[in-house]
């Protein structure tokens, strides 16, 4: 279900959810939180407790100091706010929590529920008391390199240990049968990990992007390897010889009796040709593969899959199998970028070759585009290009950088026609396809549908990103929808910016009469180092993923809600905000230190309640919605860990 944001934006529910409700904190004139269980807390460190005692959020720089009234801890609460809490202390008449060497514990020291991102031991080993690690529980920390389950631990919670960038080692001898979904994902710097015999269960994503990871050896007792559990992970595999449902060869994961490829090395180099034992592979089997350059298929495989090659950056050339039946590319893949050849037996009865592309049989159809190529040229006979609908259906995880310089098709085509090396519908009124290299664009007139030139756009469960070389846009005048100015594309009226080129350098500041913009309009902006949002635009929406080079955002007086977003770390130096700033949110790093320097001059006015219940916009139902409210803007940018001037 799709649904609009105000200021025209448009987004999936979910997505909505996550960021209305769960990031989005307002600023207000009631103080701060009442009853946080703890007296004399950290200035920097404050928290908020439901009905029932249990604390739902808590964030800011220091010591987090619970109370004697609190009952417990929302389990994915540290994933979220508090990647800036060094240390925890609970009061000693507290019945239900317990600290120790601040770390955070039920009171009985069974259950394991936080360890704070900051705190800076480079090794710690679970005491034996526990039986139950929360989920999150130790998620973003940045210092712990070695880690000992205790020898009693039973339940590990989802993404436990999931970006703790620096952690090497890992002994798993403990009474757990299950490692998690997500577990120990995106933990680059994982080296080395000891598996018990009693390990049965590795769930997705377990191990997903651990890059660091030489041999990964499984256990006699593994008995399921769920799709994706080591995507992107490890130079080769190895199997104890008595382990009944798997084996591997030549360091690749299979099935016991090799008829089902379930996982390769995410770093293992080179190309790769699939044994004629073969006849299935799991789902993100090749995902985030890439040290792959060249895939060969064997003789018994007779479906494909693109979702196997989802973020496999440096794989060139695919070999498809010569008995090839069906491909599956309306699937959720990206990341082909350098895809540069497909080939195919010119016997084969179902598809065909033009141009190192793969098409239906009678060509009408273009199923897998090689995005790696320096141009490409188009089928005369096509009608219709996977890749393309699935733009349109804004389908999630699609957009693929391409390396094309233009793009060429027949003039007799009945469907698409290029101009000056882009691809467009035959009318000229949809930009379909823009080539990766184009430094600057020319829109035409008839242009009316600008899908294919946006930075960005929201799919059915998460972002798009483009990427591209534009560094300047221009529109023919006779254009009854769209106008440029500097470079930049808007509206006719200039009331709405819709694309910052992405490669365009130096400061940036909105015109004044512009009062929207698309959520995506500065994403990637690679060259820009300053932005200043104008007084007119009220409501700022907006994606700053990519922006490396940004360094100072200046918001004026008269913008009342102001939300960002950053898939990665940026690097912000400086935040300044205007006095009617009420409604804020500061959704990922702004600064890899984080000191960023945030400014603003607003008290808040009334009492703007703003949804902030972390599991109702995780979709779940134990928890209430809350309501959180700070006194002025410090306590915000105190409580994200920032600086506040």
């Amino acid at each position: 279900m799709i649904t609009h944001w105000e200021g025209g934006i448009i987004m999936s529910t979910r997505l909505k959810k996550l960021l209305a409700l769960s990031l989005s904190i307002s600023v207000a004139a009631t103080g701060l939180f009442n009853d946080i269980g703890a007296k004399n807390a950290d200035a920097a460190v404050v928290a908020k407790q439901n009905k029932n005692s249990r604390y739902i959020n808590f964030g800011g720089k220091g010591t987090l100091k619970i109370g004697s009234k609190a009952k417990g801890v929302a389990e994915n609460n540290a994933y979220f706010f508090n990647n800036h809490i060094s240390s925890v202390k609970v009061s000693k008449k507290n019945k239900y929590l317990k600290a120790q060497d601040g770390v955070l514990y039920s009171k009985n020291m069974k259950i394991l529920y936080y360890y704070p991102a900051m705190k800076q031991n480079k090794k710690f080993t679970i005491p034996s008391t526990v039986t139950r690690v929360v989920r999150y529980a130790f998620a973003n920390n940045n210092f712990l390199e070695q880690l000992n389950m205790g020898k009693n631990v039973k339940y590990v919670g989802t993404k436990a240990f999931s970006e703790c960038s620096r952690l090497k080692n890992i002994t798993w001898k403990c009474k757990a049968q299950t490692i998690p979904a997500g577990c120990f994902e995106k933990c680059h710097s994982l080296k080395n990990i000891k598996l018990g015999d009693n390990v049965k269960n590795i769930k997705t994503g377990a191990f997903k992007q651990c890059s660091s990871l030489n041999r990964i050896y499984i256990p006699r007792g593994v008995s399921e390897i769920e799709d994706y559990a080591f995507s992107g992970a490890g130079k080769e595999f190895f199997v104890a010889g008595n382990n009944i449902d798997y084996s591997s060869n030549k360091g690749v994961l299979f099935t016991k009796d090799m008829s089902g490829l379930v996982a390769y090395p995410g770093t293992k180099q080179g190309g790769y040709i699939l044994p004629d034992t073969v006849d299935d592979i799991c789902a993100g089997a090749f995902s985030n593969s890439v040290g792959l350059t060249e895939i060969t298929f064997g003789k018994n495989i007779y479906a494909v899959d693109m979702g196997w090659f989802d973020k496999c950056a440096n794989l060139k050339r695919i070999n498809m199998p010569p008995e090839l039946q069906s491909v599956d590319s309306y699937v959720e893949y990206s990341g082909l970028e350098s895809l540069e050849k497909v080939t195919l037996s010119e016997s084969n009865k179902y598809f065909s070759i033009y141009d190192d592309t793969l098409y239906s049989k009678d060509y009408k159809t273009l199923y897998v585009m090689p995005f790696g190529k320096s141009s490409l040229e188009l089928a005369p006979q096509v009608e219709s290009i996977v890749y393309l609908d699935m733009i349109n259906d804004r389908y999630k995880n699609v957009l693929t950088k391409n390396s094309f310089s233009e793009i060429n098709i027949s003039s007799q085509n009945q469907y698409f026609v290029t101009v000056d090396g882009v691809l467009y519908d035959k009318d000229i009124t949809k930009i379909m396809l823009l080539p990766g290299k184009m430094t600057s664009y020319k829109m035409p007139a008839t242009v009316n549908d600008i899908t294919g030139i946006l930075n960005g756009f929201f799919g059915e469960t998460e972002d798009n990103i483009a990427n591209n070389s534009l560094s300047d846009i221009s529109v023919e005048k006779e254009n009854l929808l769209y106008v440029s100015k500097d470079g930049v594309l808007f509206s006719k009226d200039m009331n709405k910016l819709y694309v910052y080129p992405q490669e365009k350098k130096g400061n940036y500041t909105l015109p004044d009469e512009t009062t929207l913009m698309d959520m995506f309009a500065f994403t990637e902006a690679r060259g820009l180092t300053g932005l200043t949002i104008s007084e007119n635009c009220d409501r700022i929406y907006m994606d700053i993923s990519g922006c490396a080079t940004l360094k100072k955002i200046t918001v004026k007086d008269g913008v009342d809600t102001f939300r960002i977003k950053a898939a990665e770390t940026l690097n912000i130096s400086s935040l300044k905000l205007g006095k009617d700033v009420s409604d804020i949110c500061l959704q990922g790093n702004l600064n890899k230190a984080h000191n960023t320097v945030i400014s603003s001059a607003t008290k808040g006015k009334d009492a703007v309640e703003v949804l902030t219940g972390i599991q109702a916009a995780a979709g779940e139902s134990d928890e209430e919605i809350e309501f959180l409210t700070f006194k002025d803007m410090s306590r915000y940018v105190e409580f994200m860990g920032y600086r506040f001037k």
